[in-house]
């Protein structure tokens, strides 16, 4: 008789609130339009030498929407290694589940997978999306601040999940498709 494993993917709350604290903190203190000598000579430095205006931005709110895309365009990458390390440490996965994963159903979950990742890095880094702009479903999350702010963090948590999601479809799931195979 298998005992089952309780899984276990630990969640590094505070390191999540941490990262995720400027994108408030830039929301709430920076000016929506850069005015002012210091802000104009930031906006000046990301158009320049950074990302610009990428990603999920707002018309109501130019400059601090760029600050915030570029932290989480720059930034963002890093922070979500740093996530799937602190996950990783700790995470217990029951290896059963994926008894009866074959390798057309695992190939594609990987088509899937690598649509969607596609679609959040072009989204982020390619193509700029005005969300005051946008119909009223996608305008409130450009309309007003801190909407704005709550929105940015969720798309900050999706490129944290990026990593592990890729790690169970690039590493451990083939790992154990290979594994399986050798058996047979």
């Amino acid at each position: 008789m298998n005992k089952s494993i309780k899984q276990c993917i630990p969640l590094p709350y505070l390191f999540i609130a941490m990262t995720m604290a400027p994108i408030f903190f830039i929301a709430f203190l920076f000016p929506a339009k850069a005015t002012s000598a210091p802000y104009t000579n930031i906006e000046s430095f990301i158009n320049t030498y950074l990302l610009g205006v990428v990603g999920f931005w707002s018309s109501n709110f130019p400059f601090s929407s760029t600050v915030i895309t570029n932290y989480i365009g720059l930034l963002g990458p890093i922070f979500a290694v740093i996530f799937f390390l602190k996950v990783r440490k700790g995470m217990i996965i029951d290896a059963d589940q994926y008894a009866n994963m074959t390798i057309s159903k695992y190939l594609f979950g990987l088509i899937v997978l690598s649509s969607f990742i596609y679609m959040i890095v072009s989204v982020s880094y390619f193509y700029p999306h005005d969300l005051a702009a946008h119909n009223l479903k996608w305008r409130m999350f450009g309309t007003h601040i801190f909407t704005y702010a709550t929105f940015s963090s969720g798309v900050l948590f999706i490129i944290y999940f990026i990593t592990l999601i890729s790690y169970f479809s690039l590493l451990y799931i083939p790992r154990l498709l290979i594994k399986k195979n050798k058996q047979h």
